[in-house]
């Protein structure tokens, strides 16, 4: 997405009905930019959106100036999980680590969206 880019309709701004949010989850095998796309979807949502849903060619404008909150972004929840509970590459291919792993991964997820 470009900054000139406007939301989907599905997306528009209605500070009278506020529509919840949708919950994006990006996930895929290592090393397929996951992490940069996450972090160019929060610059994008923290900064700029398009200014005018009906009006695509105008500059765009801060996302908070539209009475909407930038999204919350939980990022790096597996690595974190790795890093702390000291998992190795070959507790990965161990099926019973590797559960272990999963559920710990899930317990984080859970825990840092009721956050």
């Amino acid at each position: 997405m470009t900054s000139e880019t406007p939301l989907p309709s599905t997306l528009k701004i209605n500070p009278t009905h506020p529509t919840p949010p949708p919950n994006l989850y990006i996930v895929g095998a290592q090393s397929t930019s996951k992490t940069t796309l996450v972090n160019n979807l929060n610059t994008y949502f923290t900064t700029t959106i398009a200014s005018s849903n009906n009006n695509p060619g105008s500059p765009p404008t801060p996302f908070l100036n539209h009475g909407v909150e930038p999204p919350t972004i939980i990022t790096e929840v597996a690595r974190t999980v790795l890093k702390a509970h000291h998992f190795t590459a070959q507790d990965v291919r161990t099926p019973a680590r590797s559960l272990a792993l999963q559920q710990l991964i899930l317990q984080a997820q859970a825990t840092a969206e009721k956050n």
